[in-house]
């Protein structure tokens, strides 16, 4: 997510109930910069976020956000072992 205007890059991992009559969303995490992320289920009540850091990157990743739960679901946000350099999105 980024307007470009005031605002720098900001990942950004929302939840939709598709059934829903009026569509409410949850964020799942939110990340200060463009972040490479993997999502994955670990079984049918969990949904694993995970987030990577780049070479490039200086310092910590700054997470905004984290769910731990949406409806029932378990929500597992945690950061991956360091991409390499030349990985896609990095």
């Amino acid at each position: 997510m980024n307007c470009h205007a005031t605002t720098g890059f900001e990942t950004v991992v929302r939840i939709t109930d598709s059934k829903a009559w009026w569509r409410t969303e949850s964020t799942a995490a939110r990340f200060k910069h463009y972040i490479p992320t993997r999502l994955s289920w670990r079984n049918a009540e969990t949904l694993v976020v995970d987030y990577y850091a780049c070479p490039k990157d200086k310092g910590n990743i700054m997470v905004e956000e984290r769910a731990s739960g949406w409806k029932g679901l378990v929500i597992d946000v945690h950061e991956g072992e360091p991409l390499s350099p030349g990985t896609p999105g990095c």
